[in-house]
């Protein structure tokens, strides 16, 4: 079939990652949001299997997503403008727009003048699929089916609801990788702290070419690829450890019925310290404190 061996739940970090109107069949939910609203792919939130048996025969169902009318946006959300926004900020907003979306392909604005990259995307989407059970979402400006709010609104206005402070207070890539390992080098962790970092094994890969692994390992950091953080358990988990910190808008809503353990939020910045300090603030990240709110 000419396939390539890969386990990761992030195949758009891959050289063959899909683009603009590609029909594909995947899987995995973040990846799905992904692949829909980011790459403007297209691809239903496909249950086990069904995606070999689309690879085997060159064939997908005509519905859902793959549809042009199926495509259009459900409800307009508008996101209140925050000040001192952190990496926290992604996956919190990802969470808190899938639960206001439910079912409905949400169009998103107040975000225009944002710059995200592929890693704040990535937060975004896993988080979104978690709470959401839509295959995708618009942000204007700033997704390629979406360059105005009309463009995927299919003539009709959806209903209108905001988002602000109130609402939102309560897979890494190579890039965050080199910004872990800049904030990391020189230091050790806390004696009483295990540091796991999940990537897939291609990222793995070029970290390790660009030196990035060996200065976290260095600090004290354990790699696992091709590992979905929610499959793992004990003993990669050490069972004295009671308390998780995460960066995963996904894994903050799986991990605490997953593994029994209390679990906390923050930016991978404020991970970093935790994991240096063997203490979390647990004050929220900065921009999460009302007085950011503009």
């Amino acid at each position: 079939m000419d396939g390539k061996v890969s386990f990761t739940c992030a195949p758009y970090l891959l050289e063959t990652a899909p683009k603009l109107g590609d029909s594909i069949a995947w899987g995995e939910s973040n990846a799905v949001i992904y692949a829909n609203s980011v790459l403007g792919a297209r691809t239903l939130k496909n249950p086990n299997m069904l995606e070999i048996l689309i690879a085997l025969t060159g064939r997908a169902p005509k519905a859902g997503v793959y549809l042009d009318e199926n495509r259009i946006a459900e409800l307009h959300i508008h996101v209140q403008p925050f000040r001192n926004i952190d990496s926290s900020f992604w996956p919190v907003l990802g969470y808190a727009l899938g639960a206001a979306a439910s079912t409905r392909i949400p169009v998103i604005t107040g975000l225009e003048d944002m710059k995200p990259s592929t890693t704040t995307f990535k937060a975004f989407s896993a988080a979104f699929a978690t709470s959401s059970s839509a295959a995708m979402s618009h942000m204007v400006n700033l997704t390629p089916e979406a360059p105005t709010l009309e463009a995927v609104c299919g003539g009709d206005v959806p209903p209108r609801i905001s988002l602000g402070w109130e609402e939102l207070s309560p897979y890494f890539t190579l890039h965050e990788i080199k910004d872990l390992s800049i904030l990391c080098r020189g230091n050790t962790k806390h004696s009483g702290v295990a540091v796991i970092v999940t990537c897939g094994r291609a990222v793995h890969a070029l970290a390790s070419q660009a030196g990035y692994v060996r200065d976290l390992e260095a600090f004290g950091v354990q790699f696992l690829t091709d590992t979905c953080w929610c499959s793992i358990e004990e003993p990669i988990i050490p069972k004295k450890a009671k308390v998780i910190m995460t960066n995963s808008g996904k894994y903050i809503h799986y991990g605490p019925g997953l593994t029994g353990r209390l679990f906390c939020f923050g930016s991978w910045e404020m991970c970093a310290e935790a994991a240096m300090t063997g203490r979390s603030t647990g004050e929220p990240p900065e921009w999460l404190q009302k007085a950011n709110c503009m």
